[in-house]
């Protein structure tokens, strides 16, 4: 047995150890061309996608795609609390309805609570938007209202989605009635009331503290008011809270009227949502020019004084950093 131990290690390291090369028989190179693929290049690999961990079959082709975007012209939220006059379970509320849009056309407003769509009871944003997801371009939806305890029936008929909804806004505005409004002013005296206006076009001229291009086109605004007097209802308007803005217009030297929009409802009433934007109404009431930005504020000056019959001064007053 011990004899043998040696012969057996020697078998073991044999068996280890790599095996003795072999030479390859001597061949002549292959004479290469540019078209040719390095011997060293391995041959193609197709790579076959494995589904998602779980078997989950490949996600369904979109069956809209390719059509239309819809449109309601319709902003609709669940609200936190109860609404008033509403049952409790019933928090669908439309926040805003475009001016021009299906919904304006159809008669709703912001603050209606939406009880059903086509039939179904709705008591929540998604009751609602389950209908108007069913419902192609062209085609209706009807909904049922409560509106100061009263249900109010709509049919609204969907539209294609516009592409730029400001654009939507400058076109569908004018021609519309003006909103009442009754605001605290912080400067220029002590409240601003549509029904102060008497038979006088009215300017509003939304903006902020933060806003630059406020601080470009508010020397306009002075301006304009300073030329017209009391023959336009004129004030600037921002919904910023009192800690922000009193100071600011404190320091400010503007001479024309600041307004409070304490809870934004006159922001919401006129669909503001760049800033400034400017509204000019006319004597009869109806909305002249709904616009925003640099370009919007002076082509609303410009009717301005055109429904005045002011002159434009020359040269336009030079930018100054107050509201």
């Amino acid at each position: 047995m011990i004899r043998t131990l040696p012969l057996m290690l020697a078998v073991l390291l044999c068996a280890c150890s790599d095996p003795p090369a072999v030479e390859a028989p001597t061949e002549a190179p292959a004479e290469a061309t540019p078209a040719s693929t390095p011997a060293d290049t391995p041959p193609p690999v197709t790579v076959t996608k494995l589904p998602p961990v779980g078997g989950s079959a490949p996600a369904e082709k979109d069956p809209r795609a390719g059509k239309p975007k819809r449109w309601l012209g319709i902003t609709v939220a669940n609200m936190n609390e109860p609404i008033d006059g509403a049952p409790p379970d019933r928090r669908s509320q439309i926040t805003r309805a475009l001016r021009g849009g299906p919904a304006d056309v159809a008669g709703l407003r912001r603050g209606d609570v939406i009880l059903r769509a086509n039939g179904q009871e709705v008591r929540k944003y998604q009751d609602y938007l389950a209908q108007a997801r069913v419902t192609e371009v062209g085609q209706s939806i009807d909904l049922v209202v409560l509106r100061a305890g009263k249900e109010v029936s709509a049919k609204l008929t969907m539209m294609e989605k516009p592409e730029d909804n400001n654009a939507w806004r400058r076109q569908h505005f004018p021609g519309t009635d003006g909103f009442d409004y009754d605001i605290p002013l912080l400067r220029g005296g002590e409240r601003f009331r549509s029904a102060d206006r008497g038979k006088k076009p009215q300017l509003l001229y939304f903006w902020a503290t933060w806003c630059g291009p406020c601080r470009k086109t508010s020397p306009w605004i002075d301006a304009l008011h300073e030329q017209a007097g009391d023959r336009l209802h004129l004030a600037s308007i921002s919904s910023e809270e009192l800690e922000k803005l009193k100071p600011f217009v404190e320091r400010s030297h503007g001479s024309y009227p600041v307004g409070h929009d304490v809870d934004g409802s006159l922001k919401l009433d006129y669909e503001v949502n760049k800033l400034p934007t400017v509204v000019l109404v006319d004597a009869d009431g109806k909305v002249v020019v709904w616009d925003i930005g640099t370009t919007g504020v002076q082509r609303a000056i410009r009717e301005a004084r055109r429904l005045l019959d002011l002159p434009t001064p020359t040269p336009e007053p030079a930018a100054a950093p107050s509201p």
